[in-house]
């Protein structure tokens, strides 16, 4: 019925400034329910709010980062394997929607995010890890790290290369079509990254030390 409804122009505004009361039922309810159905329709909802209007959704999402953020990431803590799935395809593609530029700059920039997509690539199901690991490729290929992003991904390192490495060959084994192949220019390109995050940190390692505080995650 929300659906049907989001035609008119009128509603579906209201659905994105009602006090977020929408969002937010979304999020706490619906979007974690134990019913496989009730989720699935949840999602194709809450995502036909994001791509109807994107330049409105995209004024949404940057004066309500910290809501939506918090609410994403409500479900991804969550013990549903749906709901996290489904959130991690869902963030991914807002992330790479053009238009919600700030709204991604704000997502890269908080350490406590990547601290949350890296425990996921750490998940058991092959499905969560690797969508995981989309995201966590936009961190690692910003160019304009902040301090903190740059040291996570330093002193993990080691583990990281050894991720990429794995996660190359797990989506070979998966791939069913040439289509669906993994990149190995792409895999090549964020092991470098990495190896040169390691000479970055360490050549500013002395003089950043004094105020870093981040514990080794």
């Amino acid at each position: 019925m929300l659906r049907s409804s989001l035609e008119y122009q009128i509603f579906y505004k209201e659905t994105l400034t009602d006090d977020l009361y929408v969002m937010k039922t979304f999020f706490t309810t619906y979007m974690v329910s134990s019913c496989f159905d009730v989720v699935s329709d949840a999602f194709s909802t809450f995502k036909c709010i994001l791509t109807q209007d994107p330049e409105l959704v995209s004024s949404f999402l940057d004066i309500n980062y910290d809501t939506v953020t918090q609410s994403v990431n409500g479900t991804l803590l969550s013990n549903n394997y749906v709901s996290i799935r489904w959130s991690l395809e869902l963030l991914f593609d807002i992330l790479l929607e053009r238009r919600n530029h700030n709204f991604l700059m704000k997502y890269i920039r908080d350490k406590s995010n990547l601290v949350l997509i890296m425990q996921l690539m750490n998940v058991e199901s092959p499905m969560i890890s690797l969508s995981a690991y989309k995201i966590f490729k936009v961190f690692a290929l910003n160019p304009r790290k902040t301090l903190e992003i740059n040291n996570i991904m330093y002193r993990n390192s080691e583990s990281l290369v050894a991720y990429i490495h794995h996660a190359y060959q797990v989506q070979m084994e998966r791939a069913d079509t040439n289509d669906q192949m993994p990149r190995s220019s792409e895999r090549d390109q964020l092991l470098d990254v990495i190896s040169k995050l390691e000479r970055i940190s360490a050549a500013e390692n002395n003089s950043i030390s004094v105020h870093t505080t981040q514990n080794n995650e």
